[in-house]
């Protein structure tokens, strides 16, 4: 199961273990432990979760003008051009 499913199944039982349903509170527990142990397996291989390695948050103006200019340049003489 990936961690998105584990996710929703968190999210689709949020409500019902907070009610105070046992069944429900072990369908967030157990997905949790799995999203817990999936993260700890990719930081062992990459270093990072995927979420991690994904979130643009901290990038600066500055590296995003220069994410700008490397987008342009790969792109340098591809928009004049027919398809």
């Amino acid at each position: 199961m990936t961690i998105v499913e584990l996710k929703e199944i968190i999210d689709l039982n949020a409500d019902a273990a907070e009610a105070g349903s046992l069944q429900a509170q072990g369908q967030v527990i157990e997905a949790q432990t799995e999203i817990d142990r999936l993260e700890a397996l990719e930081r062992a291989e990459f270093g990072a979760t995927r979420e991690e390695l994904t979130d643009f948050s901290m990038l600066t103006e500055d590296d995003m003008s220069e994410e700008e200019w490397r987008s342009e340049e790969r792109n340098w003489g591809v928009e004049g051009e027919d398809a």
